[in-house]
């Protein structure tokens, strides 16, 4: 995906919307949920490690360094690292946790309205700072059986290219048509 999206932002000349330049991050920027998920089983490895004293100090380093490239380069930055975080240190009290977490985060999204911060209708505040909406996912967590979905040709597939090709089409079609990137 990362690859994909670079070659789009190379393509159709995504700049930096401050300076007005193509820059490092005008050419990652776009969905890349893979490389989230990849990073955070490295933080998840990681943290087993030094949990288990196995290569303390490497797995520490790597931890932080690892950390900090989460934050800044994978889809989420903080809020996911969090979430990433919570889920392994509460994961008997995950629900609760996300709960409290998705709580905490509407009551911010509700006071940058009220405080004018956002500078547009509520509607469009609670949905630019969607991350309080993530209390929708303790529905399937709840659900989930403790058995593994689907495993053959057509599930692969659909994760491995038409999940990024849709991505894909929907950025080119926002960058050609909708938005001034």
């Amino acid at each position: 995906m990362l690859l994909g999206n670079i070659l789009i932002n190379l393509g159709l000349g995504s700049k930096d919307p401050i300076t007005g330049k193509i820059n490092f991050y005008s050419l990652i920027q776009g969905n890349n949920i893979f490389m989230t998920l990849a990073v955070f089983i490295v933080l998840l490895i990681l943290l087993e490690n030094i949990k288990n004293k196995h290569k303390t100090k490497t797995s520490i380093a790597l931890f932080v360094l690892f950390s900090a490239f989460s934050i800044l380069f994978t889809e989420g930055g903080m809020e996911l690292y969090l979430v990433l975080l919570i889920m392994y240190y509460y994961n008997k009290k995950i629900s609760l946790s996300i709960l409290v977490l998705s709580f905490l985060r509407l009551v911010i999204a509700i006071f940058k309205y009220f405080s004018g911060s956002t500078g547009a209708s509520f509607i469009a505040s609670m949905s630019f700072h969607s991350s309080w909406a993530m209390v929708f996912v303790i529905i399937p967590i709840l659900l989930y059986n403790n058995k593994r979905g689907r495993n053959d040709s057509f599930a692969k597939w659909l994760f491995y290219i038409i999940y990024p090709l849709h991505l894909w089409i929907l950025k080119i079609v926002a960058m050609l048509f909708v938005f001034n990137y």
